[in-house]
């Protein structure tokens, strides 16, 4: 059901990998044979294939290869180690928060992004709740209080790659409405912004101006983990006609998120909590602002297709070898790659460069890399321009039927 919104009625045909040791390939393993001839044959093959198909297509759609079945299996063995890092380190920043300070709280929560990301990974791929790693996921809720469940996933992050970088200003309530047509891309550092400065005087001071920007991106910063939470505890309060078995899995949401509210409490306090909330809230946050553009995408591209918004709205960042990117996002850094192809596991997706930049030359769109200081300014920079801008009052999505079931 979920991925019904991010899968584009297009017809596909499968990326055939060249062997593991081809490495001169797109995908940058070491070249087999030594014959840098042969490889370059293969790219310029591969993105004549592309031009060729594009041929007969309705004008501005584009097609995308799909993505090789070896490449779209997720075993936690993969993520084995890293979970284990993580914990560990999350656990001893926990414990040592009660008897220092509350601070290192926050720390442990920045440390537990890594399984955060890989509870997204797992529900990328998986949606029956039989699998071993989908069961891991759940029992690491009691760890990061983010439950992947019906509303948090269909409500949220499945429109946010149905409608990636079409910022409409909706931040609160909107989000806890499963399936309101139209409310765009939640995941907006500059969301409160969107529809202007209500204060006039902050919008002719250049302080005010700024202040009211780092508000702003201060409130979407901190509040990640604790909007999350707010989605998985209210399903069981909303009224739908969801079938029975999604409602079980609503009721589980909210179950693994109260008992993860009230572990997190009796463990570490109120004060403590609320740090490791927003040092969870703010690490995944501002990694993951800057994979995706600050301004949003135009109307336009929707004429283009699914694929060329995706490419438009989303960036990958520069920095893959950091030790610190590696160890919070777990490949998906390479975030074009997901968005083109969300069904890779993030530790798969860098396999895939080399046929996202094909992809991207074939049909014209630009191929972005960011760096972390690039992207935060960038994202600055709209939220003061925001700030300036008379306040225009958000559309009623409220008055509209909900069309996903």
């Amino acid at each position: 059901m979920a991925m019904a919104l991010v899968a584009p009625a297009v017809q596909t045909q499968p990326i055939r990998l060249p062997p593991a040791s081809s490495a001169a390939s797109p995908l940058g393993a070491a070249p087999q044979c030594g014959s840098a001839a042969l490889v370059g044959a293969f790219t310029a093959a591969f993105t004549m294939g592309f031009t060729r198909r594009m041929r007969g297509l309705q004008a501005g759609a584009r097609e995308l290869p799909a993505a090789p079945s070896e490449l779209t299996k997720l075993y936690w063995e993969e993520y084995g180690a890293h979970l284990l890092l993580a914990i560990t380190l999350t656990s001893a920043c926990a414990m040592l928060s009660a008897s220092t300070s509350p601070c290192l709280a926050g720390l442990a929560g920045a440390l537990a992004v890594p399984i955060v990301i890989f509870q997204h990974d797992v529900r990328h791929l998986h949606h029956a709740g039989t699998t071993f790693e989908e069961k891991l996921s759940d029992v690491l809720v009691l760890v990061t209080g983010t439950c992947y469940g019906i509303l948090p996933w269909s409500g949220v992050h499945v429109k946010h790659h149905a409608f990636t970088g079409s910022y409409q200003g909706a931040v609160v309530a909107p989000a806890l409405r499963n399936g309101v047509p139209g409310m765009g891309d939640l995941d907006d550092l500059a969301g409160p912004l969107r529809h202007g400065n209500p204060f006039e005087p902050a919008r002719r001071s250049s302080t005010l101006r700024a202040l009211a920007a780092f508000l702003c991106i201060l409130l979407t910063v901190s509040l990640f983990q604790g909007m999350f939470m707010l989605q998985s505890l209210v399903g069981p309060l909303q009224k739908d006609t969801r079938a029975a078995n999604d409602r079980a899995v609503i009721y589980k949401g909210a179950a693994l998120t109260m008992a993860h509210l009230c572990l997190g409490l009796y463990l570490l306090g109120p004060a403590a909590y609320m740090m490791y909330s927003i040092g969870m809230s703010a690490c995944l946050t501002l990694l993951t602002a800057p994979v995706h553009d600050a301004r949003g995408v135009s109307s336009d591209y929707s004429a283009d297709g699914y694929y060329a918004r995706q490419v438009a709205a989303t960036a990958n960042i520069a920095e893959h070898e950091s030790p610190l990117i590696r160890y919070f996002m777990m490949g998906n850094d390479y975030h074009i790659e997901h968005h083109l192809w969300p069904r890779v596991p993030g530790m798969k997706k860098q396999q895939l460069s080399g046929y996202a930049k094909a992809f991207c030359a074939a049909q014209g769109l630009e191929y972005r890399e960011v760096t972390l200081t690039e992207a935060w300014t960038h994202w600055a920079d709209e939220a003061f321009r925001l700030a300036g801008q008379p306040y225009q009052p958000a559309p009623d999505f409220g008055s509209h039927r909900s069309s996903e079931k």
